[in-house]
């Protein structure tokens, strides 16, 4: 239904409405952040391969056969290699893995660490030494590599805004930071309306919900446009809904 939409009457500010500085949201958001950062490194941390027992060593003298396989066809630029021996195996080794041109070119000094569908989980020396487990184990477990980058940055960045947020607490503690001053101060740091948090937390918890609920109910069950009707019109309900309601109750002591 092109151009159907609903619109939200304006919450106009009315007298005695409680406010709330904004550096609590930095509490909040950096908690979570926090959270989210630590369970990511614990992934990284925890998350291991299949241990050695269950994983078969691939000696480079049996393979027979190596298959080049260009990043596009005619190029010159390889992107991966095919491993063949005579029991039939089949062994896909990427150009971005360690020692590729060693294993490219079937260096009798190393073979390579393999689980039961022929996945690369480590590479192996003469001497028995075992090299790059780490790496393939990154390689390999989507949740462990998704681990190490998104957890050090959720982490860090709940951090900086937990920093924010003790600085921020000292100076108002200190006086430093009055309702008067922030008055004045730009937009991002003044006090933010309750009511106003209110009705855009209802309508973000109804997303929410039409995401993880309503929707796949309604997967495949009725036409197209019947999903952006119901989240369109649930918005203007919710939404019109909670300003009419604060409109006709005014704070206390207003």
């Amino acid at each position: 239904m092109p151009g159907f939409r609903v619109r939200i009457n304006d919450l106009p500010e009315q007298p005695g409405e409680r406010k709330i500085s904004q550096h609590w949201f930095f509490l909040l958001i950096g908690l979570v952040l926090l959270a989210m950062g630590l369970k990511g490194l614990r992934d990284y941390v925890t998350l291991k391969g299949p241990p050695l027992a269950e994983l078969h060593q691939l000696k480079l003298a049996d393979v027979t056969n190596v298959v080049v396989v260009p990043e596009i066809p005619g190029s010159a630029r390889i992107d991966n290699i095919w491993l063949q021996t005579l029991e039939g195996a089949k062994i896909r080794y990427r150009n971005r893995f360690p020692y590729f041109e060693e294993i490219r070119r079937l260096n009798p000094d190393y073979g390579l660490l393999l689980d039961e569908t022929n996945r690369v989980w480590g590479i192996t020396k003469r001497s028995g030494e075992i090299l790059d487990r780490n790496y393939f184990e990154e390689y390999n477990i989507e949740a462990k590599s998704v681990g190490k980058i998104c957890g050090s940055f959720f982490a860090i960045s709940g951090f900086v805004l937990l920093f924010l947020f003790v600085q921020w607490e000292r100076l108002s503690r200190a006086g430093k930071l009055t309702p008067q001053s922030l008055a004045t101060a730009p937009q991002i740091l003044r006090p933010v309306r309750l009511r106003q948090i209110m009705l855009w937390g209802a309508i973000i918890a109804y997303a929410i919900f039409c995401v993880t609920v309503i929707f796949p109910l309604l997967a495949g069950k009725g036409p197209v446009w019947m999903v952006p009707l119901i989240w369109v019109l649930g918005c203007g309900v919710i939404g019109n809904g909670i300003v009419a309601y604060f409109r006709k109750h005014p704070p206390k002591g207003s």
